[in-house]
């Protein structure tokens, strides 16, 4: 039987919503393209790129939610950010940080799902900068961008919620039913995660199984 082609929206959707991430820097890059396809900017230089992971970063940090699976240690973005906060990199200084330190991993490996290539590459790397692909535009620009947008957020809170979990020695399991049925005294709300768990469970519930209810959006115990 032949094999169901994977399209360049699947390759996207499953580097959001499918990598074992052990940091956030993989949204943040996908934030940055959507951003690009937005703007129809189809070249970017590096310098431009340090600048919108730095805005990124400096407003996502105002959480205070981890962004590495590593207690005790911290993100290149996390320690610039802090020592910009504290006065200590001006904005030029910290985004050139950025440019210089941060982006070692997440280029070469942005195309990786669990240390394989997807079929669709978002962009080719030139010596000054990226350079976005024709796929990219055609993912991105479609009628499902709002939705794509949304699976960028809601993989990147689910992200933060699991680094905070073993940070606070919780026992992480492969879905999030365990967080929920630990936290089922309080009502919790799950609107903004549909996207991403229509994602993994093609909308069903990961609690019982059930289709989900537009009008449904909290889980109560």
């Amino acid at each position: 039987m032949m094999k169901t082609p994977i399209t360049p929206k699947d390759s996207w959707r499953g580097i959001i919503l499918l990598g074992l991430n052990t940091a956030t820097y993989k949204l943040a890059l996908a934030h940055c393209l959507l951003q690009y396809v937005a703007q129809d900017q189809s070249s970017v230089p590096m310098c431009d790129l340090a600048r919108d992971f730095f805005d990124i970063y400096l407003s996502r940090l105002e959480n205070g939610k981890p962004q590495l699976v590593m207690a005790n240690r911290l993100t290149v973005m996390e320690r610039v950010v802090e020592q910009y906060r504290l006065g200590k990199l001006n904005r030029s200084q910290a985004i050139l940080r950025v440019e210089n330190e941060a982006f070692g991993d997440v280029i070469p490996r942005f195309h990786n799902v669990d240390n394989e290539p997807v079929p669709t590459r978002f962009y080719e790397t030139t010596p000054s900068g990226l350079v976005i692909t024709d796929d990219t535009f055609a993912v991105l620009s479609g009628p499902d961008q709002a939705i794509l947008r949304q699976d960028i957020n809601s993989r990147w809170d689910l992200l933060e919620a699991a680094f905070e979990m073993r940070r606070g020695d919780a026992k992480l399991q492969n879905d999030i039913r365990r967080f929920y049925l630990l936290k089922g005294y309080e009502r919790t709300a799950v609107t903004h995660m549909r996207p991403v768990l229509d994602g993994y469970q093609q909308g069903k519930c990961f609690y019982c199984g059930e289709q989900m209810d537009e009008k449904v959006d909290v889980l109560s115990g």
